[in-house]
């Protein structure tokens, strides 16, 4: 008999945007994390982390009407959002419970905050080991209402 792979673990509507969200005491209880963040912003750039003082280091790679590649750090990740459109942001957590290895991020991003529909794929590792336990947005003041975060547990295989 089949079972579910993808186990919702936290699902957040917001009414109205506080400055910034954290969803804390992530179970545990599995290999990798998926989180959907569903979300129509303002003028603001808003910002994606895993618990707090991570730095990421990264790789991504942009496209519309041309494509870029950018390799740098940051302490959070860029979810570029729009003020017109609805933008989904999907990250896969890997290995986020083990405490022995570092975490790998990869973010597909769809912004639509220029003329052009831009998709925005990346690569992010941290550097800790620490199991993640809270995810946070920043900078989500002014996002429209009905914004959603979903964050799924993956069985292990």
């Amino acid at each position: 008999m089949a079972t579910e792979t993808y186990i919702l673990l936290a699902d957040q509507t917001l009414g109205s945007a506080p400055s910034n969200l954290s969803i804390t005491g992530i179970d545990q209880n599995y290999q990798d994390l998926v989180v959907v963040v569903t979300y129509k912003g303002g003028n603001n750039d808003a910002y994606f982390k895993m618990n707090s003082g991570t730095t990421y280091y990264y790789n991504e790679i942009t496209g519309a009407v041309s494509v870029s590649a950018a390799n740098s750090s940051a302490s959070r990740i860029s979810l570029k959002p729009s003020s017109t459109r609805v933008t989904c942001a999907v990250l896969n957590i890997m290995n986020y419970s083990d405490s022995a290895k570092f975490k790998t991020v990869l973010a597909q991003i769809g912004n639509t905050s220029s003329a052009n529909y831009e998709n925005i794929l990346g690569a992010y590792t941290n550097n800790s080991n620490t199991a993640v336990t809270s995810v946070q947005l920043e900078n989500i003041n002014d996002w429209a209402s009905g914004a959603t975060i979903r964050i799924y547990g993956i069985a292990e295989a």
